[in-house]
């Protein structure tokens, strides 16, 4: 039996014998080198296949992600890490009347300060931060004007405020702020209303 085989076992038998082993060993290394999107069934991969923190940011298609794709309150306040918005309304006559603050970035904006005298169109922004603390940019139509920790300044008029204050430094809180006072023409509510979009670090 032995010599048999040793008389069948020649060079070219091997080697074929080896180019055999050699294709089925590989050849699903090279498949899989070679899939591509339309080899894999519909709903083949699904999120429990995907390791923690394997997709990030960068793989996905600009506009891929939409609101159709996420689920009922997928998105809720806790997850969105910078941003938000900020409301408050008092009447229109209070003298320095808190209407919103935001104590991170040290900003306050109240009703029309009487003893300055303001307009009772216009609503003071503060700076609460202490003394040495970040300042303040708020941008309007009318310019930029730049407010000092401790201190305030007025604005706005009968158009209502639109402005955006920019910390200085720190790090980096801006707000988008639009205030209106409904005192123009009599039988208006009299009160003064403003929201403010915040964006940076909490």
């Amino acid at each position: 039996m032995l010599d048999h085989l040793r008389r069948r076992l020649t060079y070219a038998n091997v080697i074929a014998t080896i180019a055999v082993f050699g294709v089925v060993a590989g050849g699903g290394a090279y498949a899989a080198s070679k899939l591509g999107p339309g080899d894999i069934a519909k709903n083949a991969v699904r999120a429990k296949h995907v390791k923690k923190n394997q997709i990030k940011a960068k793989h996905g298609a600009r506009n891929s992600v939409r609101t159709r794709h996420l689920g009922n309150r997928a998105v809720t306040a806790p997850k969105l890490r910078h941003g938000g918005t900020l409301y408050g309304r008092a009447p229109a006559a209070g003298n320095r009347t808190l209407l919103l603050s935001w104590p991170a970035m040290g900003l306050a904006v109240r009703t029309h300060d009487a003893g300055a005298p303001d307009s009772p169109f216009q609503v003071r922004v503060v700076n609460t931060n202490p003394p040495g603390g970040t300042r303040f940019w708020v941008s309007t139509d009318a310019g930029a004007s730049q407010i000092q920790p401790g201190a305030s300044a007025a604005f706005g008029g009968l158009s209502g405020l639109d402005a955006r204050v920019v910390e200085n430094g720190g790090s980096g809180r801006m707000v988008r702020l639009d205030c209106f006072a409904n005192v123009i023409a009599q039988g208006d509510d009299q009160f003064m209303q403003c929201m403010a979009l915040t964006a940076g670090p909490k």
